[in-house]
């Protein structure tokens, strides 16, 4: 048995408990079993940081300790579901003839528009190929508008390094290449509808790339523009 395979079971049986992995290596593929069968929050690679571990840990066990620990068991058809992609068209259609109920965005900057206080997504579909520069920071800035709100990420390209940030930064729930298999986004779907109630992230520590920075700092001036609720 793999470790993906042990933590895939323990999250079967016990869907409140929050895992992370620490582990010396970073293949792509281990990586995305660790974190779709899994369902991991942090992948930590060895050699780490104690004081950057403590970090997480401690930021993990006070977002438990502040939240009902109670399962919440919905229909993922129940879920407010956000779809961003381009070009949507299969995607939509297959989410409407599994009964899904999905407010579609045609991209990143309009999905913050679309997030506000009358409309919070419990998931968001995401499908893009925004250059890395540009995701890691639409991501965080999604999160900051929905905390609450898990993301599936659909994607042509990534590379290990990429997926490890997405999800100790991005938080993401689950990552799938494109064309993903319809069978794994519904699982998907279903397991987001299967969790502790009002769980709020534990973010770790940013470490903004230089890349990135003035992609950041355009899409705050962008959502500070909007007045949106969150963000200053």
């Amino acid at each position: 048995m793999t470790g993906s395979e042990l933590l895939a079971k323990i999250k079967d049986q016990h869907p409140q408990i929050e895992t992370l992995l620490l582990t010396g290596y970073s293949d792509l593929d281990a990586a995305m079993a660790a974190i779709n069968d899994g369902g991991i929050r942090q992948y930590i690679q060895k050699p780490w940081n104690n004081e950057q571990l403590l970090d997480i840990i401690n930021n993990l066990l006070s977002s438990l300790q502040s939240v009902e620990q109670s399962v919440t068991r919905v229909q993922a058809s129940e879920l407010n579901l956000l779809l961003v992609d381009a070009a949507p068209s299969n995607l939509a259609d297959w989410l409407g003839q599994q009964g899904f109920v999905y407010r579609l965005c045609a991209d990143v900057p309009q999905a913050m528009t679309r997030i506000g206080s009358s409309y919070v997504p419990d998931l968001l579909l995401l499908a893009t190929d925004l250059p890395e520069e540009e995701l890691l920071p639409s991501l965080q800035l999604l999160q900051q508008l929905a905390p609450q709100m898990r993301t599936i990420l659909l994607r042509n390209d990534c590379h290990d390094h990429l997926l490890i940030r997405l999800l100790n930064q991005g938080q993401i729930y689950r990552f799938y290449r494109k064309p993903a298999p319809p069978a794994l986004i519904l699982k998907a779907l279903q397991s987001a509808a299967q969790r502790p109630k009002n769980l709020v992230p534990a973010l770790s520590t940013t470490v903004w790339h230089e890349a990135e920075q003035p992609v950041l700092q355009r899409l705050k001036r962008f959502l500070v523009a909007l007045k949106l609720p969150g963000i200053s």
